[in-house]
């Protein structure tokens, strides 16, 4: 039967009570208790005051929010995942398990191919309407100035083979990777392009459940920084930046240059996104399939 914590259990459950990793229907309610309507709707009045940059509205109803235990905390809100999963807006690469960690080390010793390769056909998409990029609108409205660009080469765990073709040398990359730790499945691994002048607003992931590594590819310069929580951080080229984005966090970019001018590749922020499981969520966890569900934390 699924585990119901009692003031006499703790998280996590005894592995036996776990989900099977034949489980292939199981939802969040195996880990917490659904949401109330209630909860959705002060969900929706944080998030519109949010994007209308008023945190002095918005958390307000965060806080009210996390004391009746609809999200994890005021900075920290997914929709779902596991509850009492150490959490840090930052993660640095000595506190990943050892797979991960050897991850990292492939990404970054094989930063410079993987650019060269990329470069190319990122600097095509950014300059032509051929299709080869994504834009503005699938980011869920988050885009309030400016443009951001991404091209996807995995989906929740399923390869994009036509975009595989462009980038060979990659993909023989992930798959170094994916033998030290899996990919997670609620996430992607994808490039992600901001040019100078664009305005991300800020938001959370969906799930606790993963962590985000972020290798810098091209980095214009130091006024390209993210915020996670309370902290903000830059990019570094050839090295790896741990976001766990269930936290809330914004990018911030410089302001765009006075003339229109036509931009190239080397003026944009390039990483490569890569997402894996939180380092403490179990095979047994990795193998359900969760519902997207927002669910009561505590």
């Amino acid at each position: 039967p699924p585990y119901r914590p009692t003031a006499h259990h703790s998280w996590p459950p005894p592995i036996a009570h776990r989900p099977s990793i034949r489980s292939t229907a199981l939802s969040p309610h195996h880990f917490a208790t659904s949401l109330s309507k209630e909860a959705k709707r002060l969900g929706m009045i944080g998030a519109h005051w949010l994007a209308r940059n008023r945190t002095d509205r918005a958390k307000p109803v965060w806080r009210r929010m996390e004391e009746q235990g609809m999200v994890l905390s005021v900075d920290q809100r997914p929709r779902y995942g596991i509850p009492h999963l150490k959490s840090r807006p930052f993660w640095e690469v000595d506190q990943l398990s050892e797979g991960q960690q050897n991850s990292v080390k492939i990404l970054e010793k094989n930063w410079k191919a993987i650019w060269a390769e990329a470069k190319p056909v990122l600097s095509k998409g950014l300059n032509s309407n051929a299709g080869i990029l994504e834009r503005n609108d699938n980011h869920e409205g988050l885009v309030a100035a400016g443009e951001w660009s991404i091209l996807r080469l995995y989906l929740r765990g399923q390869r994009n083979g036509t975009v595989c073709k462009q980038v060979p040398k990659l993909c023989a990359v992930m798959d170094e990777v994916v033998k030290e730790t899996p990919l997670c499945r609620l996430g992607q691994v994808k490039f992600s392009m901001l040019p100078p002048g664009t305005k991300v607003l800020p938001h959370c992931g969906p799930s606790n459940m993963r962590l985000r590594l972020h290798l810098g590819l091209k980095v214009p310069n130091k006024q390209f920084r993210i915020r996670a929580g309370n902290e903000t951080r830059t990019w570094k080229q050839g090295k790896v930046l741990l976001i766990e984005d269930s936290f809330e966090h914004e990018v911030l970019t410089p302001a765009a240059p006075a003339k229109a001018t036509k931009l190239t590749i080397d003026d944009v922020r390039t990483v490569l996104i890569v997402d894996v499981w939180h380092k403490d969520v179990t095979h047994l966890e990795m193998a359900v399939q969760y519902t997207q569900e927002p669910i009561r934390w505590k």
